[in-house]
């Protein structure tokens, strides 16, 4: 998994200079936004307008592994914009921000995804209007599936679900998420034979939600644990 600063460096990304020209414009588009949110034309306004051009091109990809393949090429031209709102923390309301953090999670970058996703949570940022979920939701449950998808892979990064996990702890959540999230840490603890790590995180999936699909499973644990 490439982290966050991997990502800016391989060929065919922005250069240095035009990089540190878009992190600064970001720093300062995010303290224009908040000082003067009638200001025409702020660096926010102008990646969002880039943003909407780049939706439109996924709209016209039927396959789901394209429409992926395409996230992966566009994302790195974003990262210098979203490394400059972070470094500026104004917390203001940043659909580009919390559009690139469901990309990063889709191309499975899931460090980028994080950063995004603690200040965004930090900052109660909102979704955009398509994704028709909270937040905490939305970031809960895609790090979730991803980790019940790629459970008996031993590339998936437990330690971004349990960061995830953490982070969510006291912040209200619908159950089934929840649920999803104890889930995708009992099967990855238990493909990894950390038996008496997945087992009450199963045990917490099932109690949040009958149907998890995690009693067999949980059973077989505890025949395991007991021999």
């Amino acid at each position: 998994m490439n982290s966050y600063k991997e990502q800016t460096e391989p060929k065919k990304r922005v250069n240095v200079f035009r990089k540190h020209r878009e992190k600064v414009l970001a720093q300062q588009g995010a303290k224009d936004a908040k000082d003067n949110p009638h200001k025409d034309a702020t660096q926010y306004e102008l990646k969002l307008a880039e943003l909407g051009n780049d939706k439109r091109r996924l709209k016209l990809v039927k396959s789901l592994k394209r429409k992926v393949e395409l996230k992966q090429e566009l994302l790195p031209k974003y990262l210098p914009y979203v490394e400059g709102v972070l470094e500026a923390a104004t917390g203001e309301q940043d659909n580009v921000l919390t559009t690139i953090m469901v990309w990063a999670i889709d191309c499975g970058d899931l460090t980028t995804a994080l950063l995004i996703g603690e200040y965004a949570l930090k900052h109660k940022l909102s979704t955009p209007d398509q994704y028709k979920r909270d937040l905490v939701d939305l970031l809960a449950e895609e790090v979730a599936e991803q980790a019940i998808t790629n459970a008996e892979s031993n590339d998936f990064d437990i330690g971004s679900l349990e960061h995830v996990a953490e982070l969510t702890a006291e912040m209200d959540m619908i159950d089934q998420v929840r649920a999803k999230v104890h889930k995708g840490l009992g099967l990855t603890y238990a493909n990894r034979d950390r038996i008496e790590e997945a087992i009450p995180q199963l045990e917490a999936a099932l109690k949040l939600d009958e149907r998890a699909g995690v009693k067999k499973i949980l059973d077989g644990l505890k025949k395991k644990a007991n021999q």
